[in-house]
């Protein structure tokens, strides 16, 4: 499983008049070993999804080889929404509501608030609490950062931004 748009392929060709490898039909560098041992490295071009990458060994003789081996391409990062209040107060904290999805596999979820850690997940959805920071005062915002990576190594961050507040209060008279 890579992420990446090319792959090194390499290995070892068994046969002493080797004259040419592929992959894929890109040409392989090659060079002996020694004891009729080649190595063979390529770069190879992968398309997006499950790529058959296939080894073709040519000898003096004109006889061919081949192995083949599948590598899946996945450069789709992954789905993200974060949820939360518009504001936060004394009295009346709040959740954020994570929800992440991808389309091979999810690694992990890790959410921050004010930058500090809030915790590291494997599946969604995810809540996490939003306590009035200590200290906070109406007008402060408090920064919750969520950032979603799959088993490729893709990511999505999303923030959001909550507001300290009043909690407020009733002046004059309640009929």
């Amino acid at each position: 499983l890579t992420r990446l748009g090319t792959i090194a392929v390499s290995g070892t060709v068994l046969d002493s008049t080797v004259q040419s490898v592929s992959v894929n039909g890109v040409g392989a560098t090659v060079a002996p070993q020694g004891a009729g041992q080649f190595a063979f490295s390529a770069s190879v071009p992968l398309a997006e999804g499950d790529v058959a990458l296939v080894v073709t060994a040519t000898d003096s003789a004109g006889q061919v080889g081949t192995a083949q081996v599948t590598v899946t391409r996945d450069s789709t990062s992954p789905l993200l929404e974060v949820t939360a209040p518009e504001r936060l107060t004394q009295r009346v904290s709040g959740t954020a509501a994570i929800a992440a999805s991808d389309n091979l596999a999810l690694q992990q979820i890790a959410v921050s608030i004010n930058g500090t850690a809030a915790g590291t997940f494997t599946t969604s959805p995810v809540q996490v609490p939003l306590p009035l920071p200590s200290g906070a005062v109406i007008g402060d915002t408090v920064t919750v950062t969520v950032t979603a990576t799959d088993t490729a190594g893709n990511t999505a961050t999303a923030t959001r931004t909550v507001l300290v507040t009043g909690d407020g209060a009733v002046l004059g008279q309640v009929l």
